[in-house]
């Protein structure tokens, strides 16, 4: 329905938390329930909307989304769980030329969500960018859908990436990074590991809905300004096309006439 793929610790308040699907919606995503308390939470925030333990969130732990045969090869000794009525779904070519509807998106307590739209990191697929203050480095790779955030600093440096056929290398010392672990396979920072940040895959919708003081990167093209504000939607470029202006201006509309209640209320009891 959104397209995410999220990993929480179920660790809360000195209990384990056991979810299953509550078979209920809002905003088009799933709803979460806890078998202690009953509450419903949210996909896509990890926080509990409605119930005993309303407004609790859960940890995000950092996950990679990427396709099976990339993580086979690195990781061989891997279990999958399979879906056999949907397994043609899962497939390399889930995004069947609509790059424009998925996203990567991350987010910290007391920082703005950031996020990276696929149809612009397909232009400019690693990314030297920053957020919460620090230095991070989005990657995208197109072939396998993956889109992977690191943190640039290490040992008191900031290093600065550039894509390698073989994936990433910093500019400081030639080392060659893997794109999907952050591990460096080569050089001399071979066997280092860059911080792995929290990256959440989603569909561009979705996440405007529940995060409308996101802000967005755009790929830099010949034209105009530093910053634009389109509704709530906050725009972090040097130079960007009058094209995507009005395709983020036209989207915020429709985000704003469809929110018809930014708080839970009336989606609940919405079957699936």
């Amino acid at each position: 329905m959104c397209f995410n793929g999220i990993v929480y610790d179920r660790q809360q308040d000195d209990k384990v938390l056991t979810f299953f699907g509550s078979g209920l919606m809002w905003e088009q995503t799933l709803l979460l329930q806890d078998q202690s308390s009953g509450s419903l939470w949210s996909q896509l925030l990890g926080k509990a909307m409605e119930g005993e333990r309303k407004g609790q969130t859960l940890q995000v732990i950092p996950t990679v989304l990427t396709d099976w045969r990339s993580w086979k090869e690195k990781n061989p000794l891997t279990s999958v769980m399979t879906l056999s009525p949907m397994t043609h779904f899962y497939n390399s070519d889930c995004y069947n030329g609509r790059l424009g509807k998925y996203l990567i998106g991350t987010k910290q307590p007391g920082h703005r969500p950031m996020a990276w739209r696929f149809d612009q990191l397909v232009h400019e697929p690693v990314l030297n960018d920053s957020y919460a203050g620090q230095p991070i480095v989005v990657v995208f790779q197109e072939k396998t859908g993956s889109a992977t955030i690191f943190g640039r600093q290490l040992d008191g440096e900031t290093l600065i990436f550039d894509q390698h056929e073989l994936g990433i290398s910093d500019r400081q010392s030639q080392s060659v990074w893997d794109p999907l672990t952050g591990v460096a396979i080569s050089g001399p920072r071979q066997g280092q590991q860059l911080q792995v940040e929290i990256a959440i895959p989603s569909f561009s919708d979705p996440w405007d809905q529940f995060h409308t003081d996101s802000e967005y990167w755009i790929v830099d093209l010949p034209l105009f300004f530093s910053a634009q504000i389109v509704e709530n939607v906050v725009i972090r470029c040097e130079e960007v096309s009058k094209a995507h202006i009005m395709d983020l201006y036209l989207r915020s509309i429709d985000i704003k006439n469809a929110r018809q209640d930014d708080q839970p209320g009336g989606f609940f009891g919405r079957e699936r």
